[in-house]
């Protein structure tokens, strides 16, 4: 976080990885020397298929929620947006299938 309190990136577990077999270099290593400034975000009022569009460009299974002043507010795992989409898949398909005729 910045000085400020605004989100400035994340660490990635990929990048974090490749320090876990060297014990000395991973005692140096800061989360500073990690951070990706250009970390995909969402903003709180992003659809489902737009947050969908931001997994489909990052290989994480979660991402920072921010507002537009770029405050954390929290985190949106990419399960939780697939089983919302399916779910209203799955709901619009009820109704369909309920309000046709007899």
């Amino acid at each position: 976080m910045a000085d400020d309190g605004s989100f400035v990136g994340a660490v990635s577990l990929h990048d974090i990885k490749n320090y876990l077999n060297t014990p000395e270099l991973a005692k140096v290593v800061i989360a500073g020397d990690l951070l990706r400034d250009s970390f995909p975000v969402v903003r709180p009022d992003a659809s489902l298929i737009e947050a969908l569009e931001h997994f489909s460009q990052h290989d994480g299974e979660r991402l920072p929620v921010v507002s537009h002043d770029r405050q954390l507010i929290g985190t949106l795992a990419k399960t939780d947006v697939i089983l919302a989409l399916a779910g209203s898949t799955t709901r619009s398909a009820t109704i369909i299938r309920s309000s046709a005729p007899q």
